[in-house]
């Protein structure tokens, strides 16, 4: 029995002595509670505002919304109600629409949000503001701005682009990215991890550019990033996973998103083995239980999490192994994205967390993953991205092993902008619309000027 079971049942057993009535487990109705004998109780959350005005702009228009809904449904019979449930039901199940009608992969804004991002994009203010954070920073210690004197740069980092709209597998949709691309390059210089690696930041007033980077090596980046950035002329460096281009497998993390999107099973546990168990009687109570399984695996050692996701899988209920054509990148379309100047940079063989492996394994997945690309493309390969690519996923040994194989840069998923003169093997990224509201286009704009001014060194960021 695990010490945090013991201690519970231990504290009910005194509980229940001292006359205690009920217990809350709080944070949901997981499997380990249900097999304490809990029972699923709703509750109301009351939100208060200090004035109307107030109430308006967090939560009345939401309110007013519903509520018109309400007075549409009174009056349209039921029948027709529930023919369009069904109808909707079954063209997102072809595919034809979306399984949710909202394009932002769970992020919502209130019309008080939205109203300063289109005030703000609509009007001298944004251009203002842009001038501002392009050429200062705030001191929010000092209460000051003060102007910039070195020039930084801006990696950004994507994985998916699809219209998918799957909170399963996020992704950007594909008119997002398109609107992104365009606003990045209207407004600051573009550069290549070459030009970083040669130290040569635009010396514009602004003292402000931006680089593109993909991972992993999906194939929708051919289908719809590749298409938007050649007709835009902008650069980008996409990272391949060579383990999983042309073999018919799938990457660890994309099996274990995968089954939990497709199981039916009403909940799980691999408590023996450590994983945690989890309560799946809904999409919202699944992604939890899949965010949590995900940093499990991700913390395990690499034969260990080998060994485990056979294990999950059964538990969930869903075939093993788990493949799906076409989702990676073909050589072919590698080939063809090269030709027109598009650079290509290794991302490892199986994408293992470098930090947790050593040895003759910890080279082999760095350079056999280098000399894949550089045989497939005949081009040297010079930069490369570590897996997941926070602080603790990288240690002086991989970094050192990286450095070895004879790459110029190696990037990160740590926030962070980069200066001349910073370490180019750990270079920063960050996607700031992780942090925004939704997709819309203005508030782009204003979150990434928010950012250039305040700064964002030392965020951490997770992600594959």
């Amino acid at each position: 029995m695990r010490p945090g079971l013991a201690l519970r049942g231990w504290l009910m057993r005194h509980w229940i002595e001292a006359g205690l009535a009920e217990y809350d487990f709080l944070a949901g109705a997981a499997a380990h509670k249900l097999d304490w004998g809990a029972q699923v109780k709703h509750c109301v959350r009351l939100t208060l505002a200090p004035s109307w005005r107030a109430a308006w702009v967090s939560f009345g228009e939401a309110h007013v919304r519903e509520k018109s809904k309400e007075a549409v449904r009174s009056v349209i019979p039921e029948s027709i109600l529930v023919w369009r449930r069904e109808l909707i039901a079954r063209l997102a199940a072809r595919g034809v629409v979306p399984a949710t009608a909202n394009p932002t992969n769970g992020h919502k804004s209130s019309f008080g949000q939205r109203a300063v991002a289109a005030l703000y994009g609509a009007t001298p203010l944004g251009a203002v503001g842009q001038a501002v954070a392009s050429r200062y920073e705030l001191d929010l210690a000092r209460h000051r701005l003060h102007r910039r004197t070195t020039p930084i740069c801006h990696i950004f980092i994507y994985h998916r682009v699809n219209d998918d709209y799957d909170p399963f597998l996020p992704s950007v949709p594909v008119v997002v990215f398109r609107k992104q691309m365009e606003f990045l390059r209207k407004n600051f210089p573009v550069v290549s991890l070459e030009e970083i690696a040669s130290g040569m930041f635009p010396q514009n007033g602004e003292k402000y550019c931006v680089a593109i980077t993909f991972d992993d090596g999906y194939r929708d980046n051919f289908l719809h990033a590749f298409p938007v950035l050649k007709d835009l002329g902008m650069s980008a460096t996409f990272f391949l996973a060579t383990g999983y281009i042309e073999t018919g497998e799938m990457p660890w993390y994309d099996q274990v998103c995968w089954a939990f999107k497709l199981t039916t099973q009403p909940q799980f546990s691999l408590c023996p083995i450590g994983c945690p168990a989890a309560y799946l009687g809904g999409r919202s109570e699944r992604l939890q239980a899949m965010g949590k399984t995900l940093a499990w695996l991700r913390g395990a050692q690499d034969a260990e999490r080998t060994r485990m996701i056979p294990r999950l899988l059964e538990a969930l209920g869903v075939p093993e192994p788990l493949s799906l054509p076409n989702l990676m990148l073909s050589w072919t379309q590698v080939q063809q994205m090269s030709k027109e100047k598009f650079t290509f940079g290794a991302h490892t063989v199986s994408h293992p967390a470098l930090s947790r492996i050593s040895g003759e394994r910890l080279e082999a997945e760095i350079l056999k993953s280098k000399d894949k690309i550089e045989d497939k493309l005949q081009l040297p390969v010079r930069h490369f991205a570590y897996p997941f690519g926070q602080p603790f996923d990288i240690n002086a040994e991989s970094k050192q092993a990286v450095q070895r194989a004879g790459f110029s840069t190696a990037v990160t998923t740590a926030w962070g902008f980069n200066r001349p003169g910073d370490d180019l093997f750990e270079l920063k990224r960050f996607n700031p619309w992780f942090n925004a509201w939704d997709f819309d286009s203005n508030r782009f704009g204003m979150v990434l000027d928010w950012y250039r001014l305040t700064g964002v060194d030392g965020r951490v960021k997770q992600g594959p």
